[in-house]
């Protein structure tokens, strides 16, 4: 989501951080996206045929039966549109009522559209939610096209084919068939049978968690929740992706390579959304770099007039039994200045 500075119209914010929302450069994103999608994920089923591979007689690898799905595809879409949504949005919650607590309004930004001010956090879960969908929609894109120039044979190719030679005979030769005609009666399942490299569905899989992983280890304070909810948290939703990649071999859908690569292709692609379209990390950099360069301060001389340090008061006791209070002025640590900053 684009946005430039303008005009400020609320009280509370200074100019630099009014933002008027460009609704031309948003139509035109999510235009182009569906364009996109409808072209690499609709008209390869409808007018498209997967590279026609062979196969070897003595093959077992694609002799498997047919079982089904245990995660459909539809229910994939399903579960990976409530983890975006529940991650995204709870967090994104979380982390910028964390700032409208901690920030002063002056660094708080305020949106509008049309003149309409927009609340941040649907702002904010937009920004992000698109940004995840981005990455999804590129890993989708790998997919197809490897997927469909490739052709490589699912493990139960040959439940589903039943090709019109001996099995029997074949079996125990090497001979590399290319000629061979599919009997089987779903025309569907058949094609299906030639898209198994590599997973889409670890692909996705994998893509959502990572970009979801990397959002909360960039957005949310390590102290907000505690130090234990946020690794289990991210360790629940990898995990969660490695779950439906495994299924995909149980299934017989896929071979261990292709679930494999699947991973591989949908972590790069999740962290690239979050690192370099999103840029999670750009701001927690700043902070650190401009924090380690502050300064040490006398403590005789009392808090300067930078707003980032802060100020520690120290007590003991004296022989009597009275408090005696001393103030001392210390530079902001790097990770403390990060946390009180998000």
């Amino acid at each position: 989501m684009q946005s430039q500075s303008g005009t400020p119209s609320s009280s509370n914010a200074s100019d630099g951080n009014t933002r008027n929302i460009a609704i031309g450069p948003l139509i035109f994103d999510c235009a182009i996206c569906a364009v996109v999608a409808f072209l690499f994920c609709a008209i390869p089923e409808l007018a498209i045929q997967p590279y026609r591979r062979g196969f070897f007689c003595d093959d077992d690898s694609i002799r498997y039966p047919y079982k089904g799905n245990t995660i459909p595809t539809f229910a994939l879409v399903f579960i990976l549109i409530a983890v975006i949504i529940i991650t995204v949005w709870r967090f994104v919650a979380g982390v910028e009522t964390f700032r409208v607590i901690r920030l002063s309004k002056n660094d708080i930004s305020v949106y509008r559209l049309k003149g309409r001010d927009v609340h941040r956090l649907f702002v904010r879960f937009c920004a992000y939610a698109a940004h995840c969908v981005l990455g999804t929609l590129v890993s989708v894109i790998v997919c197809q096209i490897t997927k469909y120039a490739v052709g490589r044979l699912r493990p139960h190719f040959i439940s589903v084919c039943d090709p019109d030679i001996n099995m029997t005979a074949c079996a125990i030769s090497h001979e590399y068939i290319t000629d061979y005609i599919c009997n089987g009666k779903s025309e569907s399942r058949i094609r299906d049978a030639r898209l198994s490299f590599f997973s889409g569905h670890a692909t996705t899989a994998m893509c959502v968690a990572v970009f979801c992983v990397l959002y909360l280890q960039a957005r949310l304070p390590r102290r907000m929740y505690g130090i234990s909810l946020l690794p289990l948290f991210q360790t629940i939703l990898i995990g969660g992706a490695l779950l439906i990649g495994y299924s995909r071999i149980s299934d017989n859908m896929h071979h261990w390579s292709d679930v494999l690569v699947g991973f591989l292709i949908g972590a790069t692609v999740g962290f690239l959304s979050a690192v370099y379209f999103a840029q999670l990390f750009k701001r927690r950099n700043a902070i650190y770099k401009s924090e380690e360069q502050l300064p040490l301060v006398d403590t005789e001389l009392g808090i300067t007039n930078n707003a980032r340090r802060t100020s520690a008061m120290l007590s003991y006791s004296t022989a009597n039994g009275g408090t005696v209070m001393a103030t001392t002025c210390v530079p902001l640590t790097s990770e403390r200045s990060a946390q009180l900053s998000l």
